[in-house]
């Protein structure tokens, strides 16, 4: 990879997303420390460098971040061509899943109180206005139901 090349690319994917608004060198630098957790952030002078093509980043979290910073595949954004890679956003939604599993491995099993009160919050959660919401009829009950209506003809 060029430093040129990525230097164009980098700007054209920063001329997409600034439709929405200006994007400067230090609103770049500042979330690539962000998303790499970077201890030491990037210049805004080495910023301008990358989109000037006169250097470009020496390591793949920094072009991961600006991949997902201008919503761009990694791949093409650093070599040209569309990578293997998933998107920044199946990224998130995968990061998110992961943590969302993690965090229900740590709970443990569910108890019985906790899937009671699910269902509950479930049923609060429902838009049903005046109906009631009504328990399935099992067993006897339907017998009985059927027999009542049997003689009430």
């Amino acid at each position: 990879m060029s430093a040129e090349e990525f230097g164009e690319r980098l700007c054209e994917a920063r001329s997409r997303l600034e439709k929405k608004g200006r994007i400067g060198y230090k609103q770049v630098a500042d979330f690539v420390r962000e998303k790499t957790s970077r201890a030491k952030p990037h210049s805004e002078t080495s910023v301008g460098r990358w989109f000037k093509g006169e250097s470009f980043p020496d390591e793949v979290a920094t072009i991961w971040a600006l991949a997902v910073m201008f919503g761009v595949d990694p791949g093409w954004l650093a070599f040209g061509a569309a990578s293997q890679a998933p998107s920044p956003e199946e990224m998130d939604q995968r990061e998110a899943v992961r943590r969302q599993l993690e965090t229900m491995r740590q709970m443990g099993p569910p108890t019985e109180a906790t899937l009671t009160n699910k269902v509950h919050g479930l049923r609060d959660d429902l838009d049903v206005g005046d109906r009631a919401i009504r328990k399935p009829k099992l067993g006897a009950d339907r017998k009985n139901e059927k027999d009542r209506a049997d003689g009430s003809k």
